[in-house]
């Protein structure tokens, strides 16, 4: 029988794979597209905006886009390989879950692939980075949102370096260790390796 926390891992694995893919099949369409989003007018839209704040957490989606559309040729391999290396974890956790015959050695393996690149990317990525937060900082200051207080956060850059530093070790990293810590507990290879073994014993079975 499948432990709990395994099944529980798994699907977190799985659906980080899943909106892994997603989006780096979106970032690559949206760049081979070549659209260039319009901070400019985002920015007057932004004003219409109820409050300042909201206006500006509107604006932060477009200068992302812009910053991704301004760096395509960076982007377009690392929104590729994003694509294919989250595919691994969709099938990795499958394969867990289903019992299949090397599933935990290729789990791992996917695993650290997949921790790996997200360094690699984050590193790679620093520019991009830059550029749209320094826009959003420009965009608040222009809006006039105070640098104190709830509101100031939205236009404070070091607030949207450190979520997006949590976002990749809380929810990158973390849940492939997550992902890690599963495969490797004691009731887990117990049920992985039971799983292979009735595998191979029915397989001659099934050729008589």
């Amino acid at each position: 029988m499948r432990p709990w926390f395994l099944v529980a891992a798994m699907a977190l694995t799985w659906l980080a794979g899943v909106h892994g893919a997603t989006h780096g099949c979106a970032t690559a369409m949206f760049v081979h597209e070549g659209t260039m989003p319009d901070d400019v007018a985002a920015l007057e839209h932004a004003r219409a905006a109820p409050t300042p704040a909201e206006g500006l957490a509107e604006f932060v989606s477009v200068a992302q886009l812009r910053a991704v559309a301004e760096s395509g040729r960076e982007m377009m391999p690392i929104s590729i390989a994003e694509m294919l290396l989250s595919m691994s974890l969709v099938f990795a956790s499958a394969m867990v879950l289903s019992g299949r015959k090397n599933a935990r050695a290729f789990a791992l393996q996917a695993f650290a692939v997949n921790a790996i690149f997200a360094i690699v990317a984050y590193v790679l990525t620093r520019h991009v980075r830059d550029h749209w937060i320094t826009a959003v900082e420009a965009a608040g200051v222009s809006l006039g949102i105070p640098r104190s207080g709830p509101e100031g956060m939205v236009g404070d850059g070091r607030f949207w370096f450190w979520l997006w530093r949590i976002k990749l070790v809380v929810f990158e990293l973390g849940i492939l260790g997550v992902g890690v810590a599963a495969v490797l507990a004691k009731r887990s290879r117990a049920f992985l390796d039971a799983a292979a073994e009735a595998a191979t014993e029915q397989k001659p079975d099934d050729d008589s």
